[in-house]
């Protein structure tokens, strides 16, 4: 079902990122009024930009609300 949400002109952004001790690749994709993430090219969450302004995870795996917030400043800085 992911797969086919995204084509090939849906805008994206990569960019490492620091987790645990590792550095993983991180890819956030643009969805309707979400964006999907995915760490070394696995679907690990979905997140959205609430009416307040703060970055939450709107499904997928649970993940510490830093890291929400990290991804969530890197999408703004650059489709924003």
């Amino acid at each position: 079902m992911f797969l086919k949400k995204i084509g090939i002109d849906t805008p994206s952004l990569g960019f490492g990122l620091q987790v645990s001790n590792r550095l993983i690749y991180c890819e956030a994709f643009a969805n309707d009024e979400s964006y999907f993430i995915l760490f070394n090219s696995r679907r690990v969450a979905e997140i959205k930009l609430g009416e307040d302004c703060n970055w939450f995870l709107w499904g997928g795996k649970p993940t510490s609300q830093s890291l929400i917030n990290e991804i969530g400043q890197r999408i703004e800085n650059h489709f924003m």
